[in-house]
């Protein structure tokens, strides 16, 4: 047996796995060295980015043009050409945005406000092209570059599924149509677990915006109806599926009884679960809430003449209630 181990050949390690869109060597380095920028002054962070398409931070190009040197501002990215290799493509940098018009359309008001607050336009834009036709664009705004760009609506392809979760056609047709979309459940394999977050596609990243502002999947920033903060009310509750009878509950402020939430350790319990407005979060009590308030005021009179008796009041579940049995009613 130890001769035969010892005649068995080795085993060759498999080949790393490239991570990036593009290697070193499909990059021409001499290209960009003409223009001052090397791999060191990229560092590995800004080469990696380079490498995957993504665009540069505002770099300091050498150009020259009929003979003079002069240095400009730029950002630089990747594109795949038709032939599928790595082409440069350079943005230069202008002083001040314009916003007000584009390619010879008027900009609303609202579409301005909209690219300095969140980079896009929120919705298609009627712009006319060089050959004198009139198509609807999406568009966006390069903070880095005060540059405008845009993205005809045919050459928009509709998303279906996005990071394992499938997409509503309502969902996929106000993305295509530039708004933001909350998009819940979708998995991040870095982190290993779920996440939801809103998305915007950017026409100058060719790619979506993630905005996870107020989206832990506790809160949600903004006012509801009620001229309350509205909290995000989650598919699932510690574990449990949610109805839609309870959900409807919890999103009117009201008390839904959910039985079998995780309690953490192992057990499960049963509670009322009510939003809390105030610290952005949900209570849970073991009694109604909102019926012990109703009877504790149509009853505030009469208690107030009868004395003081020992009585259990309705409290938050504690955390050492929570596990073993479910918490009786």
């Amino acid at each position: 047996q130890k001769q035969d181990l010892r005649q068995a050949p080795a085993t060759e390690e498999p080949a790393p796995q490239q991570s990036t869109k593009w290697s070193m060597e499909q990059v021409d380095w001499q290209q960009l060295a003409r223009m001052g920028i090397t791999p060191e002054s990229l560092g590995e962070i800004g080469t990696a980015r380079l490498l995957n398409g993504h665009e540069s931070a505002v770099l300091d190009i050498r150009t020259n043009f009929e003979g003079i040197s002069f240095e400009t501002p730029a950002c630089i990215r990747l594109v795949e050409s038709p032939d599928g290799k790595p082409v440069l493509n350079i943005e230069c940098c202008k002083r001040y945005p314009d916003l007000k018009e584009y390619m010879g359309t008027e900009l609303p008001q609202e579409v301005q406000d909209n690219l300095l607050k969140t980079n896009n336009a929120g919705r298609t834009i009627d712009i006319r092209q060089p050959d004198g036709t009139v198509e609807s664009c999406l568009l966006s705004f390069n903070p880095k570059t005060n540059r405008l760009h845009h993205l005809p609506m045919q050459d928009m392809k509709q998303v279906r599924e996005i990071n394992g979760v499938t997409l509503t056609e309502d969902q996929g047709l106000r993305l295509m149509n530039g708004e933001s979309v909350l998009v819940e459940g979708m998995w991040s394999e870095r982190r290993q677990k779920h996440y939801d977050a809103r998305l915007q596609y950017n026409v100058c990243k060719g790619g979506f915006d993630y905005d996870f502002r107020g989206l832990n999947r506790k809160v949600e920033q903004g006012q509801s109806q009620s001229g309350q903060r509205e909290i995000i009310i989650p598919q699932k509750l510690k574990g449990v599926e949610l109805t839609q009878e309870q959900k409807d509950a919890l999103k009117a402020g009201k008390a839904a009884y959910v039985k079998g939430m995780s309690d953490g350790g192992g057990g499960t319990f049963n509670a009322y679960v009510r939003p809390n407005y105030e610290k952005m979060k949900f209570d849970f009590f073991r009694w109604n809430p909102d019926k012990s308030k109703k009877q504790s005021q149509g009853q505030a009179e009469t208690q107030a003449q009868k004395p003081a008796q020992a009585a259990t009041q309705n409290r938050r579940v504690r955390k050492s209630e929570k596990k073993g049995a479910g918490v009786s009613l």
